[in-house]
């Protein structure tokens, strides 16, 4: 049957609207290499800028395209509010339709996605033997051979306020339009539907990875882009999320102390053995927490046989001084575990690896007061990125990349119920049942304990997640990564997501 003409220019319309709409992308990017006067609110951020790279890998060559550059964040009235700023890498020689591409956040809110660029998923990571970066050695980097480019092209994406991403001077109190937690998706979400259109990614194969409070973002971009932007996507990599905070941050719950339990008893055995902990090793603790040790916090202070079994168990999982345990009753937090587990050595532990350690400078204190000594390296990967942007791609913002803006978290703007992305993530699940999903936490990870992803992932229908969403656990913290192992280990195990989407590199 024929179509009307009507009905033909029914179907037509959405065609020229997005010649019009890439027409003009071209038309003002244009206006701007001849120099024309830019509008009110125009940041500085130059052009993008690309490079042709190769890496030579264990096995395999890769030929890629790195780049570097921003796009303007606009509100409905075209105002320039602000630019986010990326880096990303391409095979040569994909097919763009076929091939898959992710997008990777970092976590905060006020943290940058530098850490994944370079010691995670990118082509270049900064060489280190045992996985630990130095603050005061020059950093150098070198190729990856765990990078995610052999099965996915990449964009690393900074939320507004960190690495280059900035609001623009032009315009009143644009910092209240990013630093909160709703818009933050909206501009995230935007940002993704802008370069799949520019690019030329929309059939792509779409995935989305964050880390931390990324991996908070993820469901909610993800479900975002579906509803509103009609942009759908195959998969979803967590890393170190925190999901629900209201698990994370119920201090006086039984279950907070329940997911703690498991990540000292890893420590612990690090601590004893020297060697990375099994995975295998810690299940009799699951049983344990999520057992006797949860009905034991349930009864009666009064109840004597409970707390001795407290005192007695939690000794023994945690290495802990038993009059101490007593003290606590059973109840041990990470800034007591991480001081007084190897207090005799005048050690302290960290909250994002209870198994990294450093010398306590004021171990005679009662209190706690130091950083974290495991807390991620500034100047190490701040330098490293900058380096390579400007010197091998020749992108030049003007200005060193920002790791980290630590005042940005007390700024930001949280809702006053609820901080959940749980429904986010069972509805992206349930509109699409072909999404997958892969959460990857560390053992010793005391900031975001992976039992909570567990406990929340095992509430989810069974229907709906068997076959397509994994929970995997790793030798380290936070950043699980930084331990060589576990980062090859975490890599094939997001490989495998990708199976049936990725497209096989030239050549091979």
């Amino acid at each position: 049957m024929r179509s009307s003409p009507d009905a033909s220019w029914h179907y037509l319309k959405p065609l020229f609207a997005l010649l019009a709409l890439v027409a003009a992308s071209t038309v003002e990017a244009f206006g701007a290499a001849r120099g024309a006067e830019p509008p009110a609110g125009h940041s500085n951020l130059p052009s993008p800028a690309q490079v042709s790279q190769r890496a030579v890998l264990a096995g395999r060559t890769l030929s890629y395209i790195a780049s570097a550059g921003a796009l303007p964040m606009k509100d409905p009235a075209g105002r320039l509010l602000g630019e986010m700023a990326y880096v990303s890498y391409s095979l040569e020689g994909a097919t763009p339709g076929r091939r898959p591409i992710t997008f990777v956040f970092g976590g905060g809110p006020g943290y940058s996605v530098g850490s994944l660029h370079v010691r995670m998923a990118g082509p270049k990571i900064i060489r280190s033997g045992d996985g630990v970066v130095i603050a005061g050695e020059p950093p150098v980097l070198v190729d990856n051979d765990e990078t995610w480019l052999d099965f996915t092209d990449l964009v690393f994406v900074d939320p507004i306020g960190v690495g280059w991403s900035r609001v623009s001077s032009n315009v009143d109190d644009a910092e209240k339009h990013f630093f909160d937690w709703k818009r933050d998706i909206e501009w995230l979400s935007q940002f993704v539907g802008d370069y799949l259109l520019r690019s030329g990614r929309l059939a792509s194969p779409k995935y989305l990875a964050g880390e931390s409070y990324g991996g908070f973002r993820v469901p909610q971009v993800a479900h975002h882009l579906q509803m509103e932007r009609g942009v759908g996507i195959s998969g979803m990599i967590l890393i170190s999320p925190v999901i629900d905070f209201s698990l994370r941050l119920s201090k006086n719950g039984p279950v907070n102390w329940a997911t703690q339990l498991p990540v000292m008893a890893a420590a612990r055995i690090e601590y004893a053995t020297g060697r990375d902990v099994e995975v295998e090793q810690l299940e009799a603790v699951h049983a344990y927490a999520f057992g006797p040790y949860l009905q034991d916090l349930m009864r009666p202070r009064a109840d004597r046989a409970a707390q001795d079994r407290l005192v007695r168990n939690v000794s023994r999982l945690t290495g802990l001084d038993p009059a101490l345990v007593r003290r606590m009753n059973g109840r041990i937090d990470p800034f007591t575990f991480n001081r007084n587990v190897r207090l005799q050595k005048g050690l302290v532990g960290s909250r994002y690896d209870a198994s990294a350690v450093a010398f306590d400078p004021f171990s005679e204190r009662a209190e706690y007061e130091w950083v974290d000594p495991s807390a991620d390296s500034v100047a190490p990967v701040a330098t490293a990125v900058t380096d390579y942007v400007t010197g091998t791609i020749q992108w030049h913002p003007g200005s060193l990349y920002r790791y980290a803006d630590r005042s940005i978290s007390k700024r930001w703007n949280y809702p006053a119920g609820r901080v959940d992305a749980t429904d986010d993530l069972r509805k992206a699940l349930a509109i699409d049942p072909k999404i997958k999903l892969l959460i990857g936490h560390g053992a010793t990870d005391f900031v975001t304990p992976y039992l909570a992803s567990r406990i929340i992932l095992d509430q989810f229908p069974p229907a709906m997640t068997e076959g397509r969403t994994w929970l995997s656990l790793y030798p380290g913290g936070h950043g699980f990564y930084e331990r060589p192992n576990s980062r090859l280990r975490f890599r094939e195990d997001v490989r495998r997501l990708y199976k049936a989407d990725a497209e096989p590199p030239p050549g091979r």
